[in-house]
C-alpha cells in the first residue's frame, strides 16, 4: 500500500556513516540496501529484484 512517506538520509563526512530516517503516514515500506565492487554489480543485484528490462514491441511505442 502506498502512502505519504518523507526520507531525510545524511553522510557523516567525518567518519562516513549514514543516518537515515524515514516518515510515513501509514502502510509499509520496504528497503533494499545493495553495494558491491562497481556499478555493474550493484545493477545485476537491483535486476535480481526487479527483473531484467524487456524490449517492447515496435506497435506498443507510439508517436515519441
Amino acid at each position: 500500500m502506498a502512502s505519504a512517506q518523507d526520507w531525510f538520509i545524511n553522510n557523516d563526512p567525518d567518519n562516513g556513516r549514514v543516518h537515515w530516517k524515514m516518515i510515513s503516514t501509514g502502510g509499509a515500506g520496504d528497503i533494499f540496501l545493495m553495494s558491491g565492487v562497481d556499478p555493474n554489480e550493484v545493477i545485476r543485484k537491483y535486476h535480481s529484484i526487479i527483473g531484467t528490462p524487456v524490449m517492447p514491441p515496435q506497435y506498443a511505442l507510439g508517436w515519441h
